[in-house]
C-alpha cells in the first residue's frame, strides 16, 4: 500500500513543483514554487514524510519493498514514531512546534526536493542527485541536516542546512550560513560527513561508488542553505547576500533555497493532520 501511495504522491509533486534559478554576485538562488496548502499537495507531502519514517526510501532513492507488507504491529510502531515527531494533535507547546515539529517537517521536505530534482529541472544545479542521506531524527542535533551525492561535471557532495523561522528569514539565512564557517577545519563535522558518505556510497553502482573516495568533497561540494518562512514576509531574493560570502566554495556552488510558505502555520498543521490520518489509514488496511 505504501509503495503505491508513495509513487502516486511523487507523480503529483513532480507535476506541481517547479524551480527557477536566479544568479547573483554572491550565490545562486533557487526559487521553489508549488509547495501549496491545497489538499492534494498536502496529502502527497504527508505520504512522502511517513514513507521516510518507514524507511521506504533507500539512500539511492529507490523504493524498498522490505517494509511494505508489514503487519499490524509494524504499522503501529510506525504510527508511534510519526507521533513522536509531530505530536498526537496540533495542540502543542509553541516551543515544540517551532524548534522540533516544523523544522523536522522542513528537513524532510528538503529530502523530497532533492529526490524529485532528478525530474524537476533547476532544483539542484550542480549535478544529478544520485543518493540522499537520512533526515535528522532530532532537529536540535547540531549535525548535518541533510547530505546528498551528485554527479555532474564532477562528482560531489551537497551539504544542506535547513532553518524554519516563520517571521525572520534574514536571521534564518544568517544562522544557516554560519554553519559553513571554518568548514574545512571542523574535524567532528568531517567525521560525520565520512559516515554519511559511506552509507550513501554503499547504495550506489560501482561506476559511481568508486568516485566517492579520498575526501572528494574537499574539492567538489555544494553548500545549500534552505530557509522556510511565511510568505507574508516580503523579501527580494534576486540581490546579493553578503552572508553567503561566508561559504568557502565557488559562487555557483552556493545555492540558497528560500521557501516562502503561504499561511505558514496552517501549512505545517495541515501536513501534520494529513500524516496522522495516513498512519491511521495504514492501520485500517493491514
Amino acid at each position: 500500500m505504501i509503495k503505491g501511495d508513495l509513487l502516486k504522491a511523487l507523480d503529483h509533486l513532480t507535476s506541481v513543483i517547479s524551480a527557477q534559478i536566479i544568479k547573483t554576485d554572491t550565490h545562486h538562488s533557487v526559487i521553489i514554487k508549488g509547495l501549496n496548502n491545497d489538499s492534494t499537495t498536502v496529502k502527497a507531502i504527508a505520504t512522502y514524510i511517513v514513507s521516510t519514517v518507514s524507511n521506504a526510501i533507500e539512500a539511492n532513492l529507490q523504493i524498498t519493498a522490505d517494509l511494505m507488507d508489514s503487519d499490524y504491529e509494524d504499522r503501529l510502531d510506525l504510527k508511534e514514531s510519526v507521533l513522536q515527531y509531530i505530536g498526537s494533535s496540533n495542540m502543542l507547546e509553541k516551543s515544540f512546534i517551532e524548534k522540533n515539529r516544523n523544522p523536522w517537517i522542513a528537513e524532510v521536505i528538503l529530502h523530497l526536493l532533492l529526490n524529485i530534482s532528478r525530474q524537476v529541472v533547476d532544483i539542484h544545479p550542480p549535478g544529478t542527485i544520485v543518493a540522499v542521506g537520512h533526515a535528522h531524527d532530532l532537529p536540535t542535533d547540531n549535525g548535518i541536516d541533510l547530505a546528498a551525492l551528485y554527479d555532474g561535471a564532477a562528482f560531489g557532495l551537497t551539504i544542506a542546512e535547513c532553518k524554519a523561522y516563520r517571521q525572520n528569514p534574514d536571521l534564518a539565512l544568517s544562522h544557516a550560513t554560519d554553519y559553513y564557517v571554518d568548514f574545512s577545519r571542523n574535524y567532528i563535522l568531517g567525521r560525520r560527513i565520512r559516515t554519511q558518505v559511506q552509507t550513501m556510497r554503499a547504495s550506489l553502482p560501482e561506476e559511481l561508488s568508486h568516485k566517492a573516495t579520498k575526501s572528494f568533497w574537499k574539492n567538489e561540494r555544494c553548500c545549500m542553505p534552505i530557509i522556510f518562512y511565511d510568505a507574508s514576509v516580503k523579501r527580494t531574493w534576486s540581490r546579493s547576500r553578503p552572508s553567503m560570502n561566508k561559504i568557502d566554495v565557488s559562487i555557483e556552488r552556493r545555492i540558497l533555497v528560500p521557501i516562502g510558505i503561504q499561511s505558514y502555520n496552517d501549512f505545517f498543521d495541515e501536513i501534520s493532520n494529513a500524516m496522522r490520518s495516513y498512519v491511521e489509514e495504514l492501520l485500517q488496511n493491514v
